[in-house]
């Protein structure tokens, strides 16, 4: 682009000849005459912005990269000391607050291009149409996460909640109250959610009221937002981070899966600290 504005500025008055590529051609000659010259400090501008924009973000990039490739092994680390490196069944994910328009794109290139016949077959495309986020809305999304599987790909979120109606989710709920919270239940994998659009379609009475006790001690009010998720663990902690002058930045979550067992009992003030350092981590490198 700099060679653009070199060459720009370089154009001569609008009479014949017309510089390159100008010459070839009657119409090339009309276009340089009648828009081009008249408009060359404006296109100059134009492309000096786009030049300083895309330097911009090459210099800044790299940087926000690393700093999730530095967050995504802490929670690692995480992961090996306190669940034994156990990747599948413990999955740790980072949420930060973003605007409901920043990611509306992402959301439908993934759910209504990207995946639509996946989501089709199985029976969730009307429950993605019911969770299209809000653009005027703010929402918890996935900044980095550490598991196996499911590690990249989804496009899971959880809205900002400013009343207890609006919570959806524990990490939802934990930044609504603005400190730790876990759920510890019964797990409902043998379950198939996907395959009942309401939770009265469940067949099984017992099964209905293992489903409503999970989506109560997780603080899920919608069922839809149950069938979009793609891992449904028994075990969830959480914890809010907060940035700059104890702004909200968004909420750590851990999710395992290990039916019968309590897994946070004897770790809830490790994995506290270990959300404090995160916490300030992510103050200084972002």
């Amino acid at each position: 682009m700099t060679g653009i504005l070199w060459y720009i500025q370089m154009w001569t008055e609008p009479i014949p000849p017309y510089p390159f590529p100008f010459n070839k051609s009657e119409a090339l000659g009309v276009l340089y005459k009648k828009n081009l010259w008249d408009n060359k400090i404006q296109i100059g501008i134009i492309i000096g912005v786009l030049l300083f924009v895309i330097q911009l973000l090459l210099a800044t990039y790299p940087k926000y990269r690393r700093n999730k490739k530095w967050v995504k092994s802490y929670l690692e680390h995480i992961i090996f000391e306190k669940f034994q490196g156990d990747l599948e069944h413990t999955r740790i994910t980072v949420f930060n607050i973003k605007p409901g328009y920043s990611i509306l794109h992402k959301y439908i290139w993934k759910c209504f291009f990207k995946n639509l016949i996946t989501h089709i077959q199985k029976g969730l495309f009307l429950c993605q149409v019911k969770l299209i986020p809000n653009p005027f809305k703010d929402y918890l999304v996935i900044y980095t996460r550490r598991s196996n599987p499911h590690e990249v790909g989804t496009s899971t979120y959880f809205p900002i909640a400013s009343s207890p109606e609006e919570v959806c989710g524990i990490a939802s709920h934990s930044l609504y109250i603005g400190r730790q919270y876990e759920s510890e239940t019964n797990s409902i994998k043998d379950i198939n959610i996907r395959d009942y659009k309401k939770i009265d379609d469940i067949p099984n009475r017992n099964n209905r009221k293992r489903v409503s006790d999970y989506m109560s001690a997780n603080k899920i009010e919608d069922y839809n937002k149950l069938r979009s998720l793609h891992r449904l663990s028994n075990n969830v902690w959480a914890n809010p981070i907060y940035g700059k002058n104890e702004k909200a930045w968004g909420v750590i979550v851990i999710d395992n899966e290990s039916d019968g067992v309590s897994v946070f009992q004897n770790i809830n003030k490790d994995l506290i600290s270990y959300a404090r350092i995160l916490e300030m981590s992510l103050i200084h490198i972002n």
